[in-house]
Protein backbone atom coordinates (compact mmCIF):
# COMPACT_ATOMS: atom_id res chain seq x y z
CA UNK A 1 0.00 0.00 0.00
CA UNK A 2 1.76 3.26 -0.83
CA UNK A 3 2.67 5.85 1.91
CA UNK A 4 0.27 8.55 0.49
CA UNK A 5 -2.98 9.42 3.22
CA UNK A 6 -5.59 9.07 -0.31
CA UNK A 7 -5.31 7.20 -3.12
CA UNK A 8 -7.65 7.46 -5.85
CA UNK A 9 -8.76 4.31 -8.32
CA UNK A 10 -12.00 3.34 -10.55
CA UNK A 11 -12.95 0.54 -9.01
CA UNK A 12 -13.03 -0.85 -5.37
CA UNK A 13 -13.82 -4.53 -4.55
CA UNK A 14 -14.06 -5.41 -0.75
CA UNK A 15 -13.39 -8.96 -0.27
CA UNK A 16 -10.81 -11.19 -1.87
CA UNK A 17 -13.02 -14.44 -2.10
CA UNK A 18 -13.98 -15.79 -5.29
CA UNK A 19 -16.37 -13.66 -6.11
CA UNK A 20 -14.37 -10.55 -5.38
CA UNK A 21 -10.97 -12.38 -7.14
CA UNK A 22 -13.08 -12.90 -10.06
CA UNK A 23 -14.53 -9.51 -10.72
CA UNK A 24 -10.52 -8.19 -10.43
CA UNK A 25 -9.83 -10.68 -13.30
CA UNK A 26 -12.36 -9.52 -15.12
CA UNK A 27 -11.60 -5.89 -15.25
CA UNK A 28 -8.49 -6.72 -15.93
CA UNK A 29 -9.17 -8.66 -18.69
CA UNK A 30 -10.94 -5.19 -19.96
CA UNK A 31 -8.32 -3.21 -19.00
CA UNK A 32 -9.68 -1.34 -15.99
CA UNK A 33 -7.67 -0.32 -12.96
CA UNK A 34 -8.73 -1.69 -9.36
CA UNK A 35 -8.02 -2.56 -6.18
CA UNK A 36 -9.10 -5.34 -4.07
CA UNK A 37 -8.95 -5.03 -0.34
CA UNK A 38 -8.99 -7.89 2.04
CA UNK A 39 -8.84 -7.83 5.71
CA UNK A 40 -7.49 -11.59 6.43
CA UNK A 41 -3.92 -11.53 6.04
CA UNK A 42 -4.55 -14.26 3.21
CA UNK A 43 -6.19 -16.38 1.45
CA UNK A 44 -8.41 -19.05 3.23
CA UNK A 45 -7.17 -22.63 3.53
CA UNK A 46 -10.72 -24.45 3.73
CA UNK A 47 -12.28 -26.19 1.52
CA UNK A 48 -16.16 -24.48 1.61
CA UNK A 49 -17.71 -25.18 -1.87
CA UNK A 50 -17.00 -28.12 -3.99
CA UNK A 51 -19.15 -27.38 -6.99
CA UNK A 52 -17.80 -25.85 -10.04
CA UNK A 53 -21.01 -25.59 -12.56
CA UNK A 54 -20.78 -24.83 -16.50
CA UNK A 55 -21.39 -21.21 -16.09
CA UNK A 56 -19.00 -20.48 -13.47
CA UNK A 57 -16.32 -22.35 -15.96
CA UNK A 58 -17.87 -20.05 -18.64
CA UNK A 59 -16.90 -16.88 -16.26
CA UNK A 60 -13.41 -17.96 -15.78
CA UNK A 61 -12.75 -18.56 -19.44
CA UNK A 62 -13.55 -14.96 -20.23
CA UNK A 63 -10.80 -14.11 -17.57
CA UNK A 64 -8.42 -16.59 -19.38
CA UNK A 65 -8.28 -18.66 -16.27
CA UNK A 66 -10.67 -21.61 -17.52
CA UNK A 67 -7.44 -24.07 -18.78
CA UNK A 68 -5.69 -23.96 -15.67
CA UNK A 69 -8.68 -24.55 -13.33
CA UNK A 70 -10.10 -27.31 -15.38
CA UNK A 71 -6.39 -28.95 -14.91
CA UNK A 72 -7.24 -29.37 -11.32
CA UNK A 73 -10.69 -30.46 -11.10
CA UNK A 74 -13.02 -33.66 -11.76
CA UNK A 75 -14.81 -32.79 -14.62
CA UNK A 76 -18.57 -33.74 -15.34
CA UNK A 77 -18.92 -35.90 -12.22
CA UNK A 78 -23.03 -37.45 -12.47
CA UNK A 79 -25.11 -38.12 -9.17
CA UNK A 80 -26.59 -41.48 -8.02
CA UNK A 81 -29.53 -41.48 -5.22
CA UNK A 82 -30.17 -44.03 -2.44
CA UNK A 83 -33.03 -45.78 -0.74
CA UNK A 84 -32.46 -46.48 2.70
CA UNK A 85 -31.82 -50.29 2.02
CA UNK A 86 -29.47 -49.15 -0.14
CA UNK A 87 -30.42 -49.52 -3.93
CA UNK A 88 -29.56 -47.34 -5.77
CA UNK A 89 -33.00 -46.08 -7.56
CA UNK A 90 -31.44 -43.14 -10.11
CA UNK A 91 -28.66 -42.25 -11.76
CA UNK A 92 -27.89 -38.82 -13.38
CA UNK A 93 -25.16 -37.90 -15.76
CA UNK A 94 -23.23 -34.04 -16.53
CA UNK A 95 -23.39 -33.47 -19.48
CA UNK A 96 -21.88 -30.61 -21.43
CA UNK A 97 -24.26 -27.97 -21.74
CA UNK A 98 -25.33 -24.87 -23.65
CA UNK A 99 -22.46 -23.03 -22.36
CA UNK A 100 -19.71 -25.28 -23.19
CA UNK A 101 -18.48 -27.18 -20.26
CA UNK A 102 -20.00 -30.18 -17.85
CA UNK A 103 -22.67 -28.73 -15.44
CA UNK A 104 -21.13 -30.58 -12.60
CA UNK A 105 -17.21 -30.48 -11.56
CA UNK A 106 -15.98 -30.70 -8.37
CA UNK A 107 -13.17 -28.38 -7.39
CA UNK A 108 -10.98 -27.38 -4.05
CA UNK A 109 -11.54 -24.00 -3.63
CA UNK A 110 -8.19 -22.93 -2.24
CA UNK A 111 -6.99 -23.93 -5.35
CA UNK A 112 -9.33 -21.76 -7.32
CA UNK A 113 -8.56 -18.66 -5.33
CA UNK A 114 -4.79 -19.21 -5.54
CA UNK A 115 -5.46 -19.05 -9.25
CA UNK A 116 -7.87 -16.13 -9.19
CA UNK A 117 -5.25 -14.19 -7.01
CA UNK A 118 -2.01 -15.47 -9.42
CA UNK A 119 -3.92 -14.17 -12.44
CA UNK A 120 -4.37 -10.77 -11.01
CA UNK A 121 -0.45 -10.69 -11.77
CA UNK A 122 -0.77 -10.32 -15.78
CA UNK A 123 -2.31 -6.43 -15.04
CA UNK A 124 -0.48 -3.77 -13.96
CA UNK A 125 -3.45 -1.99 -13.15
CA UNK A 126 -4.95 -4.11 -10.80
CA UNK A 127 -3.67 -5.17 -7.40
CA UNK A 128 -5.14 -6.69 -3.92
CA UNK A 129 -4.05 -5.98 -0.50
CA UNK A 130 -4.40 -8.35 2.40
CA UNK A 131 -4.45 -6.80 6.01
CA UNK A 132 -6.67 -4.05 4.50
CA UNK A 133 -9.87 -3.67 6.54
CA UNK A 134 -12.83 -0.69 5.32
CA UNK A 135 -14.16 1.24 8.29
CA UNK A 136 -16.52 3.32 6.86
CA UNK A 137 -17.53 4.99 3.67
CA UNK A 138 -19.63 7.75 2.04
CA UNK A 139 -20.66 8.56 -1.27
CA UNK A 140 -20.66 12.02 -2.64
CA UNK A 141 -21.43 13.73 -6.14
CA UNK A 142 -17.94 12.45 -7.30
CA UNK A 143 -18.36 8.92 -6.34
CA UNK A 144 -17.42 6.76 -2.84
CA UNK A 145 -14.76 7.39 -0.03
CA UNK A 146 -13.74 4.67 1.47
CA UNK A 147 -11.65 4.69 4.81
CA UNK A 148 -9.50 1.92 5.43
CA UNK A 149 -7.28 0.60 8.15
CA UNK A 150 -4.11 -1.20 6.68
CA UNK A 151 -0.87 -2.43 8.97
CA UNK A 152 0.75 1.08 8.01
CA UNK A 153 -2.30 2.88 9.21
CA UNK A 154 -5.35 4.92 7.83
CA UNK A 155 -6.09 5.57 4.21
CA UNK A 156 -8.85 6.84 2.31
CA UNK A 157 -9.69 5.28 -0.99
CA UNK A 158 -11.92 7.08 -3.63
CA UNK A 159 -13.28 4.93 -6.75
CA UNK A 160 -15.93 5.71 -8.55
CA UNK A 161 -17.67 2.14 -7.82
CA UNK A 162 -17.01 0.10 -5.06
CA UNK A 163 -18.77 -3.72 -5.00
CA UNK A 164 -19.23 -4.92 -2.09
CA UNK A 165 -17.82 -8.82 -2.08
CA UNK A 166 -17.31 -9.13 1.30
CA UNK A 167 -19.29 -12.61 2.31
CA UNK A 168 -22.42 -13.39 4.52
CA UNK A 169 -21.25 -10.60 7.75
CA UNK A 170 -20.71 -8.06 4.87
CA UNK A 171 -19.30 -4.53 6.14
CA UNK A 172 -20.65 -2.92 2.91
CA UNK A 173 -24.53 -4.34 3.05
CA UNK A 174 -24.41 -3.14 7.33
CA UNK A 175 -23.40 0.18 6.66
CA UNK A 176 -25.73 0.75 3.42
CA UNK A 177 -28.63 -0.63 6.26
CA UNK A 178 -29.51 -3.51 4.17
CA UNK A 179 -31.22 -6.51 5.21
CA UNK A 180 -31.15 -9.62 4.19
CA UNK A 181 -34.85 -11.06 5.15
CA UNK A 182 -35.11 -14.78 4.50
CA UNK A 183 -35.17 -18.12 6.43
CA UNK A 184 -32.24 -19.82 7.87
CA UNK A 185 -32.55 -24.13 8.08
CA UNK A 186 -33.84 -25.37 11.18
CA UNK A 187 -32.02 -28.24 10.85
CA UNK A 188 -27.45 -28.12 10.80
CA UNK A 189 -25.67 -30.65 9.18
CA UNK A 190 -21.93 -31.17 9.63
CA UNK A 191 -19.45 -31.00 6.54
CA UNK A 192 -16.72 -33.67 6.62
CA UNK A 193 -13.50 -33.01 4.25
CA UNK A 194 -11.22 -36.27 3.64
CA UNK A 195 -8.12 -37.30 2.11
CA UNK A 196 -6.55 -40.74 0.44
CA UNK A 197 -10.42 -41.85 0.56
CA UNK A 198 -11.29 -45.16 -0.76
CA UNK A 199 -14.10 -44.22 -2.16
CA UNK A 200 -12.83 -43.77 -6.06
CA UNK A 201 -16.52 -43.16 -7.72
CA UNK A 202 -16.56 -40.24 -9.86
CA UNK A 203 -20.31 -39.25 -9.05
CA UNK A 204 -22.28 -37.69 -5.79
CA UNK A 205 -23.98 -40.44 -3.33
CA UNK A 206 -27.71 -39.34 -1.71
CA UNK A 207 -28.83 -41.43 0.95
CA UNK A 208 -32.15 -40.57 1.53
CA UNK A 209 -32.61 -42.24 4.47
CA UNK A 210 -35.28 -40.87 6.93
CA UNK A 211 -32.66 -42.03 9.68
CA UNK A 212 -29.81 -39.69 8.77
CA UNK A 213 -29.75 -38.02 4.79
CA UNK A 214 -26.26 -37.80 4.02
CA UNK A 215 -24.48 -36.94 1.03
CA UNK A 216 -21.08 -38.27 -0.59
CA UNK A 217 -19.19 -36.08 -3.29
CA UNK A 218 -15.99 -36.41 -4.97
CA UNK A 219 -13.49 -34.46 -4.11
CA UNK A 220 -10.14 -33.86 -6.36
CA UNK A 221 -6.82 -35.47 -5.81
CA UNK A 222 -8.56 -39.00 -4.31
CA UNK A 223 -10.70 -37.04 -1.39
CA UNK A 224 -14.59 -37.09 -0.41
CA UNK A 225 -16.28 -34.66 1.55
CA UNK A 226 -19.11 -36.17 3.50
CA UNK A 227 -22.21 -34.36 5.15
CA UNK A 228 -24.74 -35.89 7.02
CA UNK A 229 -28.30 -33.95 8.91
CA UNK A 230 -27.96 -33.48 12.50
CA UNK A 231 -31.23 -35.27 13.90
CA UNK A 232 -33.44 -33.99 16.35
CA UNK A 233 -32.46 -33.75 20.17
CA UNK A 234 -28.31 -34.45 19.01
CA UNK A 235 -26.04 -32.15 19.71
CA UNK A 236 -24.16 -30.27 16.78
CA UNK A 237 -20.84 -29.83 19.43
CA UNK A 238 -20.81 -33.99 19.46
CA UNK A 239 -22.18 -34.40 15.72
CA UNK A 240 -18.71 -32.97 15.23
CA UNK A 241 -15.81 -34.27 17.25
CA UNK A 242 -13.97 -36.71 15.30
CA UNK A 243 -14.82 -39.58 17.37
CA UNK A 244 -18.37 -39.03 16.22
CA UNK A 245 -17.44 -38.41 12.53
CA UNK A 246 -15.47 -41.79 12.60
CA UNK A 247 -18.42 -43.54 13.83
CA UNK A 248 -21.11 -41.78 11.85
CA UNK A 249 -18.87 -42.28 9.01
CA UNK A 250 -17.88 -45.44 9.70
CA UNK A 251 -20.08 -47.52 7.27
CA UNK A 252 -18.16 -45.65 4.70
CA UNK A 253 -14.67 -46.03 5.46
CA UNK A 254 -12.13 -45.77 8.84
CA UNK A 255 -10.74 -41.82 8.97
CA UNK A 256 -7.46 -41.44 10.77
CA UNK A 257 -7.08 -38.33 12.08
CA UNK A 258 -4.60 -37.32 9.15
CA UNK A 259 -7.07 -38.52 6.30
CA UNK A 260 -10.54 -36.07 8.37
CA UNK A 261 -9.42 -32.47 6.25
CA UNK A 262 -11.73 -30.80 9.20
CA UNK A 263 -15.31 -31.49 10.39
CA UNK A 264 -17.74 -28.33 11.05
CA UNK A 265 -21.40 -28.04 11.63
CA UNK A 266 -23.22 -25.47 8.95
CA UNK A 267 -26.06 -23.54 9.61
CA UNK A 268 -28.01 -23.56 6.01
CA UNK A 269 -29.81 -20.06 4.76
CA UNK A 270 -32.22 -18.82 1.85
CA UNK A 271 -31.97 -15.46 2.29
CA UNK A 272 -31.52 -12.18 -0.25
CA UNK A 273 -30.68 -8.66 0.73
CA UNK A 274 -33.26 -6.28 0.07
CA UNK A 275 -31.36 -4.35 -2.60
CA UNK A 276 -28.21 -5.29 -4.26
CA UNK A 277 -27.27 -1.68 -5.19
CA UNK A 278 -27.24 2.00 -3.38
CA UNK A 279 -26.15 4.77 -5.23
CA UNK A 280 -22.80 3.08 -6.88
CA UNK A 281 -22.23 0.47 -3.91
CA UNK A 282 -22.89 -2.95 -5.27
CA UNK A 283 -23.84 -6.40 -2.93
CA UNK A 284 -22.35 -9.68 -5.00
CA UNK A 285 -21.64 -13.11 -3.60
CA UNK A 286 -22.47 -14.37 -0.28
CA UNK A 287 -22.78 -10.47 1.11
CA UNK A 288 -26.16 -10.36 -1.25
CA UNK A 289 -27.46 -13.96 -0.94
CA UNK A 290 -27.24 -17.00 0.80
CA UNK A 291 -28.23 -20.09 -0.74
CA UNK A 292 -28.33 -23.99 0.69
CA UNK A 293 -25.88 -26.15 -0.75
CA UNK A 294 -28.13 -28.66 -2.11
CA UNK A 295 -27.61 -27.63 -5.63
CA UNK A 296 -24.21 -26.48 -5.17
CA UNK A 297 -24.81 -23.14 -6.46
CA UNK A 298 -23.63 -20.28 -3.60
CA UNK A 299 -20.47 -19.36 -4.72
CA UNK A 300 -21.22 -20.26 -8.36
CA UNK A 301 -24.21 -17.22 -7.94
CA UNK A 302 -21.76 -15.46 -7.09
CA UNK A 303 -19.40 -15.99 -9.77
CA UNK A 304 -22.47 -15.05 -12.19
CA UNK A 305 -22.81 -11.73 -10.45
CA UNK A 306 -19.41 -11.09 -11.00
CA UNK A 307 -19.82 -11.99 -14.84
CA UNK A 308 -23.03 -9.70 -15.25
CA UNK A 309 -21.24 -6.68 -13.44
CA UNK A 310 -17.71 -6.16 -13.88
CA UNK A 311 -18.21 -4.89 -17.61
CA UNK A 312 -21.13 -2.51 -16.34
CA UNK A 313 -18.41 -1.35 -14.10
CA UNK A 314 -15.69 -0.77 -17.13
CA UNK A 315 -18.21 0.48 -19.28
CA UNK A 316 -19.28 2.97 -16.38
CA UNK A 317 -15.46 4.18 -15.81
CA UNK A 318 -14.57 4.31 -19.29
CA UNK A 319 -17.01 6.93 -19.47
CA UNK A 320 -19.53 5.09 -21.79
CA UNK A 321 -22.14 4.87 -19.96
CA UNK A 322 -23.55 6.72 -16.79
CA UNK A 323 -24.40 5.15 -12.62
CA UNK A 324 -28.14 3.88 -14.26
CA UNK A 325 -26.08 1.01 -16.24
CA UNK A 326 -25.66 -0.18 -12.70
CA UNK A 327 -29.51 -0.68 -12.09
CA UNK A 328 -29.53 -2.90 -14.42
CA UNK A 329 -27.51 -5.34 -11.95
CA UNK A 330 -30.66 -5.51 -9.75
CA UNK A 331 -32.89 -5.49 -12.33
CA UNK A 332 -31.27 -8.77 -14.27
CA UNK A 333 -29.61 -10.44 -11.17
CA UNK A 334 -32.66 -10.32 -8.71
CA UNK A 335 -34.82 -12.67 -10.52
CA UNK A 336 -32.38 -15.56 -11.44
CA UNK A 337 -31.01 -15.22 -7.41
CA UNK A 338 -34.70 -15.72 -5.78
CA UNK A 339 -35.27 -18.38 -8.57
CA UNK A 340 -32.02 -20.40 -7.85
CA UNK A 341 -32.15 -20.18 -4.21
CA UNK A 342 -35.74 -21.65 -4.14
CA UNK A 343 -34.49 -24.69 -6.51
CA UNK A 344 -32.25 -25.45 -3.73
CA UNK A 345 -34.43 -25.07 -1.37
CA UNK A 346 -36.52 -27.84 -2.72
CA UNK A 347 -34.04 -30.54 -3.56
CA UNK A 348 -33.32 -30.23 -0.15
CA UNK A 349 -36.73 -31.12 0.65
CA UNK A 350 -37.21 -33.57 -1.66
CA UNK A 351 -33.87 -35.48 -1.92
CA UNK A 352 -33.44 -35.59 2.10
CA UNK A 353 -37.46 -36.93 3.22
CA UNK A 354 -37.15 -36.48 6.94
CA UNK A 355 -40.58 -37.46 7.39
CA UNK A 356 -39.99 -40.65 5.93
CA UNK A 357 -39.70 -42.88 2.79
CA UNK A 358 -41.52 -44.80 0.96
CA UNK A 359 -42.54 -45.48 -2.99
CA UNK A 360 -44.38 -42.13 -2.88
CA UNK A 361 -41.40 -40.48 -1.83
CA UNK A 362 -39.21 -42.46 -4.48
CA UNK A 363 -41.78 -41.22 -7.13
CA UNK A 364 -41.37 -37.61 -5.37
CA UNK A 365 -37.61 -37.65 -6.59
CA UNK A 366 -38.07 -39.21 -9.70
CA UNK A 367 -40.72 -36.90 -11.06
CA UNK A 368 -39.07 -33.53 -8.93
CA UNK A 369 -35.05 -34.30 -10.19
CA UNK A 370 -35.76 -36.69 -13.04
CA UNK A 371 -38.88 -35.80 -15.14
CA UNK A 372 -37.57 -37.42 -18.63
CA UNK A 373 -36.41 -40.49 -16.10
CA UNK A 374 -32.62 -39.99 -17.34
CA UNK A 375 -32.26 -36.50 -17.80
CA UNK A 376 -31.33 -34.26 -14.50
CA UNK A 377 -33.76 -31.09 -14.15
CA UNK A 378 -31.63 -28.59 -14.92
CA UNK A 379 -30.96 -25.54 -12.73
CA UNK A 380 -32.92 -22.64 -13.57
CA UNK A 381 -31.28 -20.48 -16.05
CA UNK A 382 -31.08 -16.53 -16.86
CA UNK A 383 -33.68 -14.47 -19.17
CA UNK A 384 -33.27 -11.49 -18.29
CA UNK A 385 -37.04 -9.49 -19.95
CA UNK A 386 -35.31 -6.12 -18.65
CA UNK A 387 -32.06 -4.60 -17.90
CA UNK A 388 -29.47 -4.08 -20.11
CA UNK A 389 -31.45 -5.59 -23.32
CA UNK A 390 -32.32 -4.41 -26.79
CA UNK A 391 -35.62 -6.14 -27.83
CA UNK A 392 -37.79 -5.96 -30.51
CA UNK A 393 -35.52 -5.26 -33.56
CA UNK A 394 -36.53 -8.78 -35.55
CA UNK A 395 -38.99 -11.43 -35.87
CA UNK A 396 -37.27 -13.80 -33.71
CA UNK A 397 -36.58 -12.79 -30.62
CA UNK A 398 -36.13 -15.81 -28.66
CA UNK A 399 -32.25 -15.65 -27.61
CA UNK A 400 -32.74 -11.58 -26.17
CA UNK A 401 -31.36 -11.77 -22.56
CA UNK A 402 -30.50 -15.70 -22.64
CA UNK A 403 -27.03 -17.24 -22.87
CA UNK A 404 -25.38 -17.69 -25.85
CA UNK A 405 -24.80 -21.18 -26.44
CA UNK A 406 -21.06 -21.99 -26.67
CA UNK A 407 -20.40 -24.29 -29.31
CA UNK A 408 -17.37 -25.93 -30.79
CA UNK A 409 -16.23 -23.80 -33.95
CA UNK A 410 -13.96 -24.45 -37.26
CA UNK A 411 -11.12 -22.26 -37.60
CA UNK A 412 -10.33 -21.48 -41.19
CA UNK A 413 -6.69 -22.80 -40.38
CA UNK A 414 -8.73 -26.12 -39.39
CA UNK A 415 -8.31 -25.24 -35.40
CA UNK A 416 -11.20 -26.11 -33.47
CA UNK A 417 -11.69 -23.94 -30.04
CA UNK A 418 -15.10 -22.96 -28.40
CA UNK A 419 -16.57 -20.09 -29.81
CA UNK A 420 -16.06 -17.40 -26.88
CA UNK A 421 -12.40 -18.42 -27.10
CA UNK A 422 -12.84 -16.60 -30.49
CA UNK A 423 -15.30 -13.88 -29.08
CA UNK A 424 -12.44 -12.28 -27.18
CA UNK A 425 -13.33 -10.13 -23.61
CA UNK A 426 -15.52 -7.43 -25.11
CA UNK A 427 -18.36 -7.07 -26.90
CA UNK A 428 -19.65 -9.34 -30.10
CA UNK A 429 -21.52 -9.16 -33.41
CA UNK A 430 -22.55 -12.68 -34.75
CA UNK A 431 -23.86 -13.09 -38.36
CA UNK A 432 -26.36 -15.89 -39.45
CA UNK A 433 -26.69 -15.56 -43.20
CA UNK A 434 -26.07 -14.03 -46.54
CA UNK A 435 -27.69 -10.99 -45.71
CA UNK A 436 -27.16 -10.63 -42.24
CA UNK A 437 -23.49 -11.32 -43.02
CA UNK A 438 -23.60 -7.85 -45.53
CA UNK A 439 -24.76 -5.53 -42.82
CA UNK A 440 -22.68 -6.90 -39.57
CA UNK A 441 -19.51 -3.98 -40.84
CA UNK A 442 -22.15 -1.29 -40.84
CA UNK A 443 -23.55 -2.07 -37.59
CA UNK A 444 -19.66 -2.63 -35.87
CA UNK A 445 -18.61 0.82 -37.30
CA UNK A 446 -22.27 2.74 -37.12
CA UNK A 447 -24.76 2.76 -34.54
CA UNK A 448 -22.75 0.26 -32.41
CA UNK A 449 -18.80 1.17 -32.63
CA UNK A 450 -19.17 2.26 -29.24
CA UNK A 451 -18.89 -0.95 -27.79
CA UNK A 452 -16.13 -2.08 -30.26
CA UNK A 453 -17.38 -5.09 -31.34
CA UNK A 454 -15.55 -7.59 -32.84
CA UNK A 455 -17.69 -8.71 -35.77
CA UNK A 456 -18.02 -12.77 -36.82
CA UNK A 457 -20.01 -14.70 -38.87
CA UNK A 458 -21.41 -18.46 -37.53
CA UNK A 459 -22.41 -20.69 -40.15
CA UNK A 460 -23.56 -24.48 -39.58
CA UNK A 461 -21.73 -27.94 -39.47
CA UNK A 462 -20.45 -28.67 -42.80
CA UNK A 463 -20.23 -24.88 -44.40
CA UNK A 464 -16.97 -24.05 -44.18
CA UNK A 465 -14.97 -21.33 -42.68
CA UNK A 466 -13.32 -18.61 -44.27
CA UNK A 467 -12.11 -15.02 -44.10
CA UNK A 468 -14.21 -12.32 -45.26
CA UNK A 469 -13.98 -8.64 -45.50
CA UNK A 470 -15.39 -7.59 -42.03
CA UNK A 471 -13.64 -10.74 -40.18
CA UNK A 472 -13.96 -14.23 -39.48
CA UNK A 473 -16.91 -16.71 -40.57
CA UNK A 474 -16.52 -19.43 -37.94
CA UNK A 475 -18.41 -22.77 -39.18
CA UNK A 476 -19.92 -25.14 -35.98
CA UNK A 477 -18.04 -28.28 -35.71
CA UNK A 478 -19.68 -31.31 -36.82
CA UNK A 479 -18.29 -32.89 -33.04
CA UNK A 480 -19.77 -30.13 -30.90
CA UNK A 481 -21.72 -31.75 -28.08
CA UNK A 482 -23.62 -27.87 -27.79
CA UNK A 483 -25.47 -26.98 -31.19
CA UNK A 484 -25.47 -23.71 -33.33
CA UNK A 485 -27.85 -21.69 -31.98
CA UNK A 486 -31.37 -21.40 -33.56
CA UNK A 487 -30.94 -18.20 -35.37
CA UNK A 488 -31.08 -17.48 -39.38
CA UNK A 489 -30.48 -14.51 -41.04
CA UNK A 490 -30.25 -12.37 -38.32
CA UNK A 491 -27.01 -10.60 -36.57
CA UNK A 492 -27.37 -11.24 -32.56
CA UNK A 493 -25.08 -8.63 -30.60
CA UNK A 494 -23.46 -10.50 -27.95
CA UNK A 495 -22.26 -8.58 -24.18
CA UNK A 496 -19.02 -9.74 -22.84
CA UNK A 497 -20.97 -11.81 -20.14
CA UNK A 498 -22.23 -14.14 -23.14
CA UNK A 499 -25.66 -13.32 -22.91
CA UNK A 500 -27.56 -11.82 -25.78
CA UNK A 501 -28.60 -8.03 -25.74
CA UNK A 502 -30.19 -7.74 -29.13
CA UNK A 503 -31.16 -10.52 -32.67
CA UNK A 504 -31.66 -8.44 -35.47
CA UNK A 505 -33.06 -8.29 -38.68
CA UNK A 506 -31.14 -7.41 -41.46
CA UNK A 507 -33.75 -4.61 -42.26
CA UNK A 508 -33.99 -3.40 -38.93
CA UNK A 509 -30.71 -2.20 -38.73
CA UNK A 510 -31.29 1.51 -39.15
CA UNK A 511 -33.67 0.99 -36.19
CA UNK A 512 -30.73 -0.13 -34.50
CA UNK A 513 -28.95 3.36 -33.20
CA UNK A 514 -32.35 4.87 -31.65
CA UNK A 515 -32.96 1.66 -29.44
CA UNK A 516 -29.21 1.95 -28.44
CA UNK A 517 -29.51 5.47 -27.48
CA UNK A 518 -32.35 4.85 -25.16
CA UNK A 519 -30.54 2.05 -24.06
CA UNK A 520 -26.99 4.02 -22.78
CA UNK A 521 -29.55 6.51 -21.41
CA UNK A 522 -27.90 4.95 -18.84
CA UNK A 523 -25.73 8.13 -18.71
CA UNK A 524 -28.42 10.11 -17.28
Amino acid sequence: MPENRTIEVPVLIIGAGPTGLLTANLLGTYGVECLVIERNQALTDQPKAILLDDEGLRALQAAGLAGEVMAQVILGYGARYYEPDGTCFAKIDAPVTEHGFPRRNSFLQPNLERSLLRGLERFQNVRCDFSTELKQFKEDPDGICATVTTVGGTLEIRSQVMLGCDGGRSTVREQLGIEMPGRTDSRDWVVVDTTNDPDADRFSKFFCDPERPMVSIPAPGGGRRYEYMIMPGEDPADLSKRDRVRQILGKFRTIPDEDMTRAVVYTFHARVAERLQAGRALLLGDAAHLTPPFAGQGMNAGLRDAFNVAWKAALLVGGKAGTGILGTYENERRGPIEEMIDYAVSLGEIVMPVGGFDEAARAQILDALIPARGALKPKPQAAYTAGWVMPGLGANQSLVGSALPQPLVCMPDGETWLLDNQLGPGFSLIGFGAEALEQIHALASGPLSTLSPTPFGLVPPGAQPRQAAFGTVLSVAETSPTPTPEVDNQILLVRPDRFVAAQIDPGRVGDVRNVFSTLLACKA
